[in-house]
Protein backbone atom coordinates (compact mmCIF):
# COMPACT_ATOMS: atom_id res chain seq x y z
CA UNK A 1 0.00 0.00 0.00
CA UNK A 2 2.83 2.38 0.87
CA UNK A 3 4.64 1.75 -2.41
CA UNK A 4 1.41 2.29 -4.34
CA UNK A 5 0.90 5.61 -2.59
CA UNK A 6 4.46 7.00 -2.49
CA UNK A 7 6.11 5.04 -5.30
CA UNK A 8 8.71 2.32 -4.86
CA UNK A 9 11.75 4.63 -5.26
CA UNK A 10 10.46 7.09 -2.65
CA UNK A 11 9.75 4.28 -0.19
CA UNK A 12 13.34 3.07 -0.54
CA UNK A 13 14.62 6.61 0.01
CA UNK A 14 12.72 7.05 3.27
CA UNK A 15 13.55 3.55 4.52
CA UNK A 16 10.11 1.93 4.26
CA UNK A 17 11.33 -1.02 2.22
CA UNK A 18 13.10 -3.97 3.88
CA UNK A 19 12.34 -2.71 7.36
CA UNK A 20 11.33 -5.13 10.10
CA UNK A 21 7.67 -5.11 11.08
CA UNK A 22 7.20 -5.55 14.84
CA UNK A 23 3.64 -6.79 15.24
CA UNK A 24 2.02 -8.49 18.23
CA UNK A 25 2.19 -11.81 16.42
CA UNK A 26 3.19 -13.92 14.71
CA UNK A 27 6.55 -12.75 16.03
CA UNK A 28 9.83 -13.53 14.30
CA UNK A 29 11.27 -16.93 15.15
CA UNK A 30 14.83 -17.41 16.35
CA UNK A 31 17.29 -18.90 13.85
CA UNK A 32 17.80 -21.89 16.15
CA UNK A 33 14.03 -22.53 16.16
CA UNK A 34 13.86 -22.47 12.38
CA UNK A 35 16.84 -24.82 12.18
CA UNK A 36 15.08 -27.38 14.40
CA UNK A 37 11.87 -26.99 12.40
CA UNK A 38 13.73 -27.84 9.19
CA UNK A 39 14.42 -31.40 10.39
CA UNK A 40 12.25 -34.45 9.97
CA UNK A 41 9.38 -34.57 12.48
CA UNK A 42 10.18 -37.28 15.05
CA UNK A 43 8.02 -40.36 15.43
CA UNK A 44 5.48 -39.69 18.16
CA UNK A 45 4.23 -43.11 19.32
CA UNK A 46 7.14 -43.86 21.60
CA UNK A 47 8.52 -43.04 25.02
CA UNK A 48 11.13 -40.62 23.67
CA UNK A 49 8.49 -38.31 22.20
CA UNK A 50 6.38 -38.61 25.35
CA UNK A 51 9.35 -37.39 27.39
CA UNK A 52 9.67 -34.33 25.13
CA UNK A 53 6.01 -33.45 25.70
CA UNK A 54 6.30 -34.01 29.44
CA UNK A 55 9.39 -31.80 29.54
CA UNK A 56 7.48 -29.04 27.75
CA UNK A 57 4.68 -29.41 30.27
CA UNK A 58 7.10 -29.11 33.18
CA UNK A 59 8.73 -26.02 31.69
CA UNK A 60 5.43 -24.25 30.98
CA UNK A 61 4.19 -24.97 34.50
CA UNK A 62 7.48 -23.72 35.92
CA UNK A 63 7.40 -20.47 33.93
CA UNK A 64 3.74 -19.95 34.90
CA UNK A 65 4.52 -20.74 38.57
CA UNK A 66 1.97 -23.56 38.61
CA UNK A 67 3.06 -26.15 41.16
CA UNK A 68 0.40 -28.86 40.92
CA UNK A 69 -1.16 -28.28 37.50
CA UNK A 70 -1.21 -30.07 34.19
CA UNK A 71 -0.91 -28.72 30.66
CA UNK A 72 -3.23 -29.57 27.78
CA UNK A 73 -1.63 -29.11 24.35
CA UNK A 74 -3.91 -28.22 21.44
CA UNK A 75 -3.18 -28.07 17.73
CA UNK A 76 -5.29 -24.94 17.34
CA UNK A 77 -5.20 -21.19 17.31
CA UNK A 78 -5.46 -19.21 20.52
CA UNK A 79 -9.18 -18.88 19.87
CA UNK A 80 -9.44 -22.66 19.83
CA UNK A 81 -7.82 -22.76 23.28
CA UNK A 82 -10.20 -20.05 24.51
CA UNK A 83 -13.19 -22.07 23.34
CA UNK A 84 -11.83 -25.33 24.77
CA UNK A 85 -11.43 -23.62 28.15
CA UNK A 86 -14.93 -22.15 28.10
CA UNK A 87 -16.46 -25.49 27.07
CA UNK A 88 -14.60 -27.59 29.64
CA UNK A 89 -14.34 -25.27 32.64
CA UNK A 90 -17.79 -23.69 32.66
CA UNK A 91 -21.36 -24.97 32.52
CA UNK A 92 -24.87 -23.59 32.16
CA UNK A 93 -24.96 -23.30 35.97
CA UNK A 94 -22.18 -20.71 35.98
CA UNK A 95 -22.52 -16.95 35.97
CA UNK A 96 -19.50 -15.49 34.23
CA UNK A 97 -18.09 -11.97 34.20
CA UNK A 98 -16.09 -11.05 31.09
CA UNK A 99 -13.74 -8.08 30.84
CA UNK A 100 -14.72 -6.81 27.41
CA UNK A 101 -12.20 -4.16 26.49
CA UNK A 102 -11.61 -4.97 22.83
CA UNK A 103 -11.96 -7.59 20.13
CA UNK A 104 -10.47 -10.42 22.24
CA UNK A 105 -12.61 -9.69 25.28
CA UNK A 106 -15.61 -9.62 22.96
CA UNK A 107 -14.53 -13.05 21.70
CA UNK A 108 -14.71 -14.48 25.22
CA UNK A 109 -18.20 -13.03 25.58
CA UNK A 110 -19.26 -14.52 22.24
CA UNK A 111 -17.90 -17.94 23.20
CA UNK A 112 -19.84 -17.93 26.48
CA UNK A 113 -23.06 -17.10 24.69
CA UNK A 114 -22.42 -19.72 22.00
CA UNK A 115 -22.21 -22.37 24.71
CA UNK A 116 -25.23 -21.11 26.66
CA UNK A 117 -23.22 -19.85 29.61
CA UNK A 118 -24.76 -16.89 31.39
CA UNK A 119 -22.30 -14.01 31.05
CA UNK A 120 -22.23 -10.36 31.94
CA UNK A 121 -19.55 -8.00 30.79
CA UNK A 122 -17.64 -4.91 31.77
CA UNK A 123 -17.49 -2.98 28.50
CA UNK A 124 -14.54 -0.62 28.26
CA UNK A 125 -13.86 2.06 25.71
CA UNK A 126 -10.43 2.23 24.04
CA UNK A 127 -7.91 3.75 26.49
CA UNK A 128 -10.40 3.37 29.38
CA UNK A 129 -8.63 1.92 32.40
CA UNK A 130 -10.23 -0.97 34.28
CA UNK A 131 -10.72 0.07 37.93
CA UNK A 132 -12.39 -1.12 41.12
CA UNK A 133 -15.35 1.08 40.19
CA UNK A 134 -16.07 -1.19 37.24
CA UNK A 135 -16.08 -4.27 39.47
CA UNK A 136 -18.19 -2.83 42.29
CA UNK A 137 -21.62 -3.40 40.62
CA UNK A 138 -20.86 -7.13 40.45
CA UNK A 139 -19.98 -7.61 44.12
CA UNK A 140 -23.41 -9.06 44.97
CA UNK A 141 -24.28 -10.83 41.72
CA UNK A 142 -22.97 -14.29 42.64
CA UNK A 143 -20.32 -14.35 39.93
CA UNK A 144 -18.81 -17.85 39.67
CA UNK A 145 -16.13 -17.18 37.02
CA UNK A 146 -14.14 -14.26 35.69
CA UNK A 147 -12.67 -14.31 32.18
CA UNK A 148 -10.06 -11.82 31.01
CA UNK A 149 -7.64 -11.34 28.13
CA UNK A 150 -4.90 -10.01 30.38
CA UNK A 151 -3.15 -8.06 27.65
CA UNK A 152 -5.92 -6.78 25.35
CA UNK A 153 -3.70 -6.18 22.33
CA UNK A 154 -6.51 -4.75 20.19
CA UNK A 155 -6.48 -1.67 22.46
CA UNK A 156 -3.00 -2.01 24.06
CA UNK A 157 -4.44 -2.47 27.57
CA UNK A 158 -2.66 -4.50 30.23
CA UNK A 159 -5.13 -5.07 33.05
CA UNK A 160 -4.34 -5.07 36.77
CA UNK A 161 -4.15 -8.80 37.49
CA UNK A 162 -3.88 -8.30 41.26
CA UNK A 163 -7.17 -6.41 41.32
CA UNK A 164 -8.91 -9.15 39.32
CA UNK A 165 -7.36 -11.90 41.46
CA UNK A 166 -8.66 -10.22 44.62
CA UNK A 167 -12.15 -10.03 43.12
CA UNK A 168 -12.06 -13.77 42.39
CA UNK A 169 -10.88 -14.56 45.92
CA UNK A 170 -13.70 -12.54 47.46
CA UNK A 171 -16.27 -14.44 45.41
CA UNK A 172 -14.54 -17.83 45.24
CA UNK A 173 -14.81 -17.40 41.48
CA UNK A 174 -13.01 -19.51 38.90
CA UNK A 175 -10.26 -17.34 37.33
CA UNK A 176 -9.68 -17.86 33.58
CA UNK A 177 -6.84 -15.82 32.08
CA UNK A 178 -5.99 -15.56 28.41
CA UNK A 179 -2.25 -14.85 28.58
CA UNK A 180 -1.59 -15.35 24.88
CA UNK A 181 0.04 -11.92 24.59
CA UNK A 182 1.36 -11.82 28.17
CA UNK A 183 3.04 -15.15 28.85
CA UNK A 184 6.80 -14.66 28.67
CA UNK A 185 6.43 -10.88 28.48
CA UNK A 186 4.63 -9.90 31.69
CA UNK A 187 4.85 -11.24 35.23
CA UNK A 188 2.29 -14.00 35.76
CA UNK A 189 2.11 -16.42 38.69
CA UNK A 190 -0.75 -18.89 38.78
CA UNK A 191 -0.03 -19.56 42.45
CA UNK A 192 0.18 -15.93 43.51
CA UNK A 193 -2.77 -14.75 41.43
CA UNK A 194 -4.97 -17.79 42.02
CA UNK A 195 -5.38 -18.49 38.30
CA UNK A 196 -7.34 -21.68 37.60
CA UNK A 197 -6.84 -21.86 33.82
CA UNK A 198 -4.09 -20.05 31.90
CA UNK A 199 -4.39 -19.94 28.10
CA UNK A 200 -1.24 -19.71 25.95
CA UNK A 201 -0.39 -19.73 22.26
CA UNK A 202 2.82 -20.30 20.36
CA UNK A 203 3.14 -17.26 18.11
CA UNK A 204 3.68 -14.44 20.63
CA UNK A 205 6.48 -14.19 23.23
CA UNK A 206 7.35 -17.88 22.78
CA UNK A 207 8.41 -16.89 19.23
CA UNK A 208 7.20 -20.11 17.61
CA UNK A 209 5.12 -20.78 14.52
CA UNK A 210 1.35 -20.30 14.86
CA UNK A 211 -0.94 -23.28 15.33
CA UNK A 212 -0.05 -24.63 18.78
CA UNK A 213 -1.88 -23.57 21.93
CA UNK A 214 -2.03 -24.84 25.47
CA UNK A 215 -4.05 -24.49 28.64
CA UNK A 216 -2.36 -24.86 32.02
Amino acid sequence: RLSAHFGLRKCREIGLINMKLFTVGPTQMFSSTKEVASHQIPYFRNNSFSQIVLENERLLCRFADCRNGRTVFLTSSGTGAMEATVMNCLSVDDRALVINGGSFGARFLQLCRMHNISAESIDLQPEEELTEEHLRPFENKKITALLVNLDETSTAQLYNINMLANFCRRHDAYFIVDAISSFGADYISMEEHGIDALILSSQKALSLAPGLSSVI
